[in-house]
């Protein structure tokens, strides 16, 4: 089966934002950092009321805080991911990925052609495959992948693919 479709940066900010969205590190890190100011402002609160007595302004104060951190902080951790990308994405040597792809799934595994060259990868370096509303994004090891488009294959073309991604990655009987 061969997809024929083009990279656009667009393409890889979505692509990066799916591949956050499931990576255990950074799932890791937006909780720790959720977790942080919480925390934080409960051992001073503590060490606070053991030096000078409870102040119930300063615990109210303190639990406003932290709930608030906690609600609202993992969206302000995403966009600033996001905006991270966007400022990388936008570096030069980005834009010599860009352009037109072909990627042929086959037997062996994928092979793709684009505007920085050819590469094969047997089926072992597909970590996973996802299809949304307007990408099938095909995983490698790490953070690299094909986000492909719907509209430049089509839905039918994408289930199809990612069928065919699925089969070669279950487990082989021994």
């Amino acid at each position: 089966m061969t997809l024929q479709f083009e990279f656009r940066r667009e393409d890889i900010l979505a692509f990066t934002q799916a591949y956050n969205a499931e990576s255990p590190t950074y799932l890791k890190a937006r909780s720790r950092t959720r977790w942080a100011l919480p925390l934080l402002l409960v051992v001073i609160g503590v060490i606070q009321s053991l030096e000078s007595g409870f102040q119930m302004s300063r615990a109210v104060c303190y639990t406003a805080v932290s709930i608030a951190w906690f609600v609202f902080y993992p969206k302000r951790f995403d966009s600033r991911a996001q905006k991270y990308a966007e400022k990388a994405s936008a570096e030069p040597g980005y834009s010599k990925t860009l352009g037109p792809c072909t990627l042929t799934l086959s037997d062996e595994g994928l092979h793709s052609i684009s505007a920085i060259g050819t590469s094969t990868f047997k089926w072992d370096a597909v970590s996973r495959a996802t299809l949304t509303a307007d990408y099938l994004y095909i995983f490698l090891s790490g953070p690299l992948g094909y986000p492909i488009r719907i509209a430049d294959i089509g839905r039918d073309v994408a289930e199809q693919a990612l069928a065919l991604v699925n089969q070669h990655m279950e487990p082989k009987p021994q």
